[in-house]
């Protein structure tokens, strides 16, 4: 099944699977069916989550496409199942009960996913917003004692005290005169 989804992933131009070496994809892909495979034998949803837990993260902080990954997910299920259904071709109750697991395993697998891409997202955006509060209140020193402050866009009430502080910090010893 690994070599097939590894094939799969390549062949169907998943990024950003596609675009990794041959033995980096197989070595991903292995990882994700073995923890597929661990909730299978415990009853569990719990291992898949995990992985995703740990890899979504770090993909949305690399600045992975959350669609892409649910699309190397989506092959991989669909790899899985296919496999399975041939392995309980002769038995209704079998693949019946496949299908049940598998869903439930992906489900859980991609509610995490999702969760953690969404905070990882959240968080990035208020470092970003941060960064643009601080860098629209640029103090400029002019002369001892003398800064300007110069004004441009919307003055809220987030600005005005955040630039004064800063301004206060940028100058030791004394306070500027406003």
């Amino acid at each position: 099944m690994v070599d097939e989804l590894t094939a799969t992933l390549i062949d169907e131009q998943v990024q950003p699977y596609a675009s990794l070496e041959r033995a980096q994809l197989h070595a991903l892909a292995t990882a994700a069916l073995t923890s597929v495979e661990q909730d299978v034998e415990t009853g569990s949803t719990r291992h898949f989550s995990a992985y995703w837990e740990h890899v979504a993260r770090l993909r949305a902080e690399q600045g992975g496409v959350v669609t892409e990954i649910l699309k190397g997910v989506s092959l991989g299920e669909r790899v899985m199942d296919t496999h399975m259904r041939a392995a309980f071709a002769d038995d209704p109750e079998m693949r019946a009960w496949w299908a049940y697991r598998l869903h439930d395993i992906i489900y859980h697998g991609v509610v995490v996913l999702s969760g953690v891409f969404i905070d990882t997202h959240e968080r990035m955006i208020q470092a970003q917003a941060l960064q643009i509060r601080e860098l629209s209140t640029p103090l400029i020193p002019l002369h001892t004692g003398i800064l300007a402050l110069p004004l441009v866009g919307t003055i809220d009430s987030y600005r005005p005290p955040r630039s004064w502080r800063r301004s206060w910090r940028g100058s030791p010893g004394s306070r500027p005169m406003w």
